[in-house]
């Protein structure tokens, strides 16, 4: 059998998604070693990618964009099997990968390959990018030396280079074109499916468009099926045909790109779009409306859904007289008192008063009160009127006294959200979006 018989062997007609994901997770664990387990501690769980579904068509583009950190490239490599998930269910073609050893697991290895983020790191300084490209076909064991290394010829002058270069080194190249060797050798097993881990994130912007026309060009003529991970959502605009939005380990929205960048609706994904710079005079003066602090820590992520901390459209309970600002102003000094996060005592001194050292110190009303206008002023940092502020003073109350607890359970009962308590699925319509805002 020829080279090109063989490659050709791996390709499948059959119909339906190429990729389908569900629920996969991948949990990093800390302190799980010997020494922890002495000391009677348990291991720590971060959880890089929490439940996430979605599947993949035939010749289509999916696009994966978040923040750094969000779990992106975690997602790629679990899906390849480059990474062990944690749970999860995979299937390739219609078969769980998950469940593949020997012949099937290579045979797998042949249809779905990776394009790495960093051209730099991803080539062995030491080898000849020749042989670099033809290192998949030497494992496999696929035709000839001399059909392997012709193979290899046509593949670099596929990608833009030179069949002359073949011997050289990856020092001899720049870094577009050592990104143009890696998708060679993605390419020579003749793949089905290829991840794109953040392809021009390392490359001048001049480069970058030359690599996507490269990857639009190549898809096209090998019937290639791509999952794009990037947070340049230009980038996603220009080459991807459906667009998942994650956040945090979990998958915000799934739309198709153009549904995507028209009417988004998660507020994770209107805040993602609001902050793309925009070439037009017109936009040059605009006010960008960033999001609220830093994504949550993965080891300790939010209860609910996970965008709250950060969210501009919290959900307040029914019956509840507040402005958003204000209500979230107030959930962040929830959090403060549900975390012992507030230095009473320093409070008290700048109230002037004695400093509540004492376990037994006891206020009268008029310090009292001082004590509850210098919390609000000091920390809370909004103005709150009405019932909301009754219940602000009365919960600062009890920290006068040093009691948290029934400081935290009095702000929980007036301003627990649906946000806190429940996390949003994923809906299963045209434009599935995981939001409380848009539940029944």
């Amino acid at each position: 059998m020829t080279l090109e018989a063989e490659l050709q062997s791996n390709r499948d007609e059959a119909t339906g998604p190429l990729v389908e994901v569900r629920d996969l997770k991948k949990h990093f664990f800390e302190g799980d070693n010997i020494l922890d387990r002495l000391l009677g501690n348990g291991p720590v769980a971060i959880r890089a990618v929490d439940g996430v579904s979605f599947d993949i068509h035939r010749g289509e583009t999916l696009g994966l964009v978040g923040e750094s950190g969000c779990g992106k490239s975690t997602t790629g490599e679990t899906v390849l099997r480059l990474q062990e998930p944690t749970d999860g269910t995979i299937r390739f073609d219609g078969d769980p990968i998950l469940d593949m050893g020997g012949s099937d697991l290579l045979s797998f290895r042949r249809n779905a390959q990776i394009v790495f983020q960093d051209p730099y790191t991803s080539l062995d300084p030491r080898v000849p990018v020749g042989e670099t490209v033809r290192e998949a076909l030497d494992i496999h064991g696929i035709g000839t030396l001399e059909e392997r290394n012709e193979r290899v010829r046509d593949l670099l002058e596929r990608v833009g280079l030179s069949e002359d270069q073949f011997d050289r080194y990856p020092s001899e190249f720049s870094g577009g074109q050592r990104q143009r060797i890696g998708i060679a050798r993605a390419l020579s097993l003749n793949p089905d499916f290829l991840v794109l881990d953040e392809p021009t994130s390392a490359l001048d912007v001049s480069v970058q468009a030359q690599i996507l026309n490269l990857l639009n060009d190549l898809q096209e003529e090998f019937n290639l099926t791509y999952l794009l991970i990037s947070h340049d959502l230009s980038v996603i605009r220009h080459i991807c045909d459906r667009v998942a939005v994650m956040y945090l380990g979990e998958i915000a929205e799934v739309a198709d790109v153009d549904t995507l960048f028209e009417s988004p609706k998660h507020p994770y994904t209107e805040a993602l779009l609001e902050s793309v710079p925009r070439a037009e005079t017109a936009e040059r003066d605009r006010d960008i409306e960033t999001l609220r602090g830093d994504v949550p820590s993965p080891r300790n992520p939010p209860s609910g859904c996970r965008f709250r901390t950060r969210c501009p459209q919290i959900i307040q309970p029914a019956g509840l007289d507040i402005d958003q600002q204000s209500y979230r102003e107030v959930m962040h000094f929830r959090e403060l008192v549900e975390g012992g996060e507030i230095s009473i005592h320093k409070l008290a001194e700048d109230a002037g008063l004695s400093g509540l050292e004492e376990d037994d110190q006891e206020l009268n009303s008029r310090e009292t009160r001082a004590f509850v206008e210098e919390v609000k002023e000091d920390v809370l940092a909004t103005e709150v009127t009405g019932t909301p502020e009754q219940v602000v003073d009365e919960a600062i109350g009890h920290l006068a006294e040093a009691d948290w607890e029934s400081a935290a359970a009095v702000l929980r009962e007036e301003f627990e959200s649906v946000c806190e308590t429940d996390n949003p699925e994923l809906s299963e319509d045209s434009q599935p979006v995981a939001c409380h805002l848009y539940e029944s």
